[in-house]
């Protein structure tokens, strides 16, 4: 019986150091598990955030290109108001060209009629017997009478009504 016990004593001494190697072994692979599960959890999120940093620049492209065409058509859009705006502005500047050719005309019509004007008024206004258009003289003074009235904003009165209302009219020759 003793030896027995011996044997069950060393059987127990045995399995005991057994269960502590496999305890020991088993709590250094549980370590060695929790080693790797935060290894793989921490390979997991970075995974997972280059995914999402993929994705964000995917989306910030994706973005840009669409401001992109919109700048695009919006520059389209501008480039096509401008060529309107030149097209029409060709358009107005063809009829202004045309407008001061015509003022131009006008201009000198007007200037050659003045001096046909200043050049019977000369002749009229010299004093000279021989002017067969010596009433010219008279209206050319009405005419100049009534631009300082229009001038000084009073009411022009002729000379034929103020001799009227004087009563002296000259003699018809």
């Amino acid at each position: 019986m003793a030896e027995r016990i011996v044997e069950l004593e060393d059987a127990l001494a045995a399995s005991k150091k057994d269960a502590d190697d496999g305890w020991s072994h088993a709590s250094a692979q549980e370590v060695d598990a929790t080693e790797w599960a935060h290894l793989w959890k921490g390979a997991h999120e970075w995974g997972v955030r280059r995914r999402l940093a993929w994705l964000s620049a995917r989306r910030r492209a994706a973005h840009e290109s669409d401001m992109a065409a919109d700048a695009v058509a919006h520059l389209a859009a501008d480039r096509d108001r401008w060529k309107r705006a030149a097209e029409q502005n060709g358009v107005l500047y063809a009829a202004a060209e045309n407008q001061r050719d015509d003022a131009r005309q006008e201009t000198a019509r007007f200037r050659s009629y003045a001096a046909d004007v200043k050049a019977v008024r000369g002749w009229a206004l010299d004093g000279s017997e021989d002017c067969p258009l010596r009433f010219l003289r008279e209206v050319h003074e009405s005419t100049h009478e009534l631009e300082t009235a229009e001038r000084e904003g009073r009411p022009f009165v002729s000379r034929t009504h103020r001799r009227a209302a004087r009563g002296d009219f000259d003699e018809v020759r």
